[in-house]
């Protein structure tokens, strides 16, 4: 059967999966933790991880460092602080995914003070996807455009 991992109550999950061997994982629900830093960190064989239950305000240093084999992933709740992916050959749908839970800082003290990450390949796979940025925001010409329009650094 489905494998599910109850994390809805834990405060730390720092370090929890770094340098495992984990092809992929459940949907997890990490909402009550402060940060996941480092979560995932050198996991080179994980492939996909189920959607991140998000909470508030947390931080994710690291939280994808060099995991290389990464290409599907999809968050509920808001990315509110950077995020870094550009270690992993994400999917087009798995960036529209995050680029969708992206917190909205557009004229807000936040604007351009966080930045989210995709390697120069997964960007142009975007641009080459089914995904047209028009039909999500006519006035911008790109992926990279529509995240800096919301308040983002790329």
């Amino acid at each position: 059967g489905d494998v599910k991992l109850d994390l809805s109550g834990c405060t730390k999950v720092t370090d929890m999966f770094k340098s495992t061997a984990f092809v992929e994982l459940p949907a997890l629900d990490v909402s009550k933790a402060a940060d996941l830093n480092t979560m995932f960190a050198f996991s080179s064989s994980l492939k996909k991880v189920g959607t991140l239950k998000l909470g508030t305000n947390q931080t994710f240093v690291n939280t994808f460092q060099k995991c290389s084999s990464l290409k599907e992933i999809s968050f509920s709740g808001e990315i509110s602080r950077s995020i870094d992916f550009s270690a992993c050959p994400l999917t087009p749908e798995s960036m529209i995914n995050i680029i969708m839970h992206l917190a909205f800082y557009k004229d807000t003290e936040n604007q351009y003070k966080y930045t989210v990450k995709f390697s120069e390949s997964c960007w142009e796979a975007m641009e080459n996807s089914d995904y047209d940025v028009t039909e999500y925001n006519g006035s911008v010409a790109c992926w990279q455009d529509y995240c800096a329009y919301n308040g983002w650094n790329t």
